[in-house]
């Protein structure tokens, strides 16, 4: 099912010249591998990069890669990806459960069994909240917290920085940290080995975890909550909206 799949940006190169454009794609998928989706203004709520400022990302409808930058100098550069909400039907129980189990969602699995909610024939809305990180030129800069509902921000650039003892993440959900969640840590090096870790936030939002040179990485964490009586997708819905999960991302590259 398509909402039990990461989503990312997938940058052809992570490490670009100063004059150099930016080409991406949005994909869906797992392991570091999946479909590419185009340039849909319908389908995002933000689309931007960020250099010195947050601007808009602009392009023409349908294109794929539906990302086409212009050099950007000398900077580490961020690209922003909002979704609008989406919705999902679910018809079978354990397919649920499944995602619930791999996310270690285990406190929404416990309380749609401790309420009775049903098994079959509910719904749930999702979203996706993504970056990529890419160095352009010398890559300098920092990652930053740019304001998306759930996010998530490196401590230290992976292009410039010594990573010795580990590279460090938040997770904020609102703008403040989130702690207990579990992040999942995708890698893939050059020989196309893609690899899956997890690790859990600490009580300040806070994972830290080896990083490889010469290695692609993803990082993915998401969230489960009941979603807003008032929303016009649980409004408009004939069957129950029981859930609203949000999907954080994040790319970037080791050198």
């Amino acid at each position: 099912m398509i909402n039990a799949h990461e989503f990312w940006i997938d940058p052809e190169k992570f490490l670009v010249k100063n004059n150099e454009p930016i080409v991406a794609a949005l994909r869906v998928g797992q392991m570091m591998k999946g479909v590419s989706y185009g340039y849909y203004p319908r389908n995002f709520k933000r689309f931007e990069i960020k250099n010195k400022e947050i601007t808009p990302l602009l392009g023409r409808i349908g294109d794929k890669p539906a990302i086409n930058i212009p050099p950007q100098g000398d900077h580490l550069v961020t690209i922003i990806y909002s979704t609008t909400k989406n919705i999902v039907t679910y018809n079978d129980w354990s397919l649920f459960e499944k995602f619930l189990i791999n996310k270690s969602l285990n406190d929404a699995r416990m309380e749609h069994l401790q309420r009775n909610f049903p098994k079959t024939q509910f719904k749930e809305i999702y979203s996706r909240h993504a970056k990529s990180l890419i160095s352009s030129g010398n890559g300098s800069g920092n990652d930053q917290e740019v304001g998306l509902e759930i996010e998530i921000v490196l401590k230290e650039n992976p292009y410039t920085d010594d990573m010795i003892n580990g590279l460090t993440i938040d997770l904020l959900y609102k703008g403040s940290p989130r702690a207990g969640n579990q992040i999942e840590i995708f890698s893939r090096a050059n020989n196309e080995v893609i690899t899956r870790q997890t690790a859990f936030t600490s009580e300040l939002g806070q994972a830290t975890f080896k990083v490889l040179p010469k290695t692609d990485y993803m990082i993915n964490s998401v969230i489960m909550r009941q979603p807003k009586k008032n929303s016009p997708l649980v409004e408009e819905s004939k069957l129950p909206v029981l859930w609203e999960s949000l999907w954080a991302s994040t790319s970037f590259r080791v050198p």
